[in-house]
Formats: structure tokens, sequence, C-alpha cells
């Protein structure tokens, strides 16, 4: 067993990554067992892992599954539960405005850099010139974004 292998993928697969886990060997030689201890984590925080889709062994970056700890279990979180969740947050934090989305696409494409071959509506043709309607008028606006 590759301990750093175990971390990597505890990080890859868990959000946020829980904190102050310990990886290593108990035993004697010959009997040794690999542990894995994870302390009491905040209450409050809420950790996420893929849905189990897929292709096994690769998680997939557009879903989520929530799993909830009781006792020495671990059950799921049910979408309603976590479709409330987001709502709670959304009610508690506010629907982001027309102008935080258009400084993320701002942020974004100037991110990426000049040579990254980023265009409006790339991907999709038939879009591509609404696309750049709407970039235009954001930019008129006083929004800032650039593009190419």
């Amino acid at each position: 067993m590759n301990v750093d292998q175990i971390r990597k993928l505890i990080r890859q697969w868990i959000t946020p990554a829980p904190r102050g886990v310990r990886i290593g060997w108990s035993g004697a030689a010959g009997e040794r067992v690999l542990f894995i201890d994870v302390p009491a984590q905040a209450a409050e925080t809420l950790f996420v892992v893929p849905a189990p889709v897929g292709k096994p062994g690769s998680p997939r970056t557009d879903t989520v599954a929530v799993p909830m700890r009781d006792g020495d279990s671990t059950h799921w979180l049910p979408r309603t539960e976590i479709q409330q969740l987001l709502s709670a947050g959304v009610r508690a934090s506010g629907m982001p405005t027309a102008q935080a989305l258009i400084e993320l696409v701002r942020q974004a494409v100037s991110d990426a850099g000049p040579d990254s071959g980023l265009r409006v509506g790339q991907g999709l043709p038939d879009r591509e010139e609404g696309d750049a309607g709407s970039l235009r008028a954001a930019r008129q606006s006083g929004a800032g974004a650039t593009g190419r």
C-alpha cells in the first residue's frame, strides 16, 4: 500500500479534504495493518464526494453525493435534502447578480490568457453571434468584460 497515494486519493475524492487525517501502519512485522484515522471534523462542515456514477475509478466533476456519519456507519443525504441545503444557502447569501456572472466570465477569459484560443460561443457555432452580442451589451453596460 502506498500511503502517499492514499492521501492523494482522499484529497481528490473528498471536498473539502478532511483535516488532521493520519495514515500509517500498526502491528508487528508480518501482521501489519494499514490505518486511516479521521478525527471528528467541524460540525458545520458538509463534505461532498463524486456521486457513484460513470466509469469506476474516475471521479465525475459534475455530480456530488453527501456522506453523513452516523456512529460507525455512513448514510447518504437524499437529493431532496441536498436541494434544501442549497436553497437555504442561496436564500442566506442571495443569488448571483448579472454583474457577478459577468465578472466571473471576464475573470475566466482573463485567466486563460490571450493564447488560450477561448472565444465567445466556442463549441456552439449557432450561438456564437448571440453570445457575442450579449458580451457587447455587457461591455456597453460598463461591466468592463474583455474577451475575444
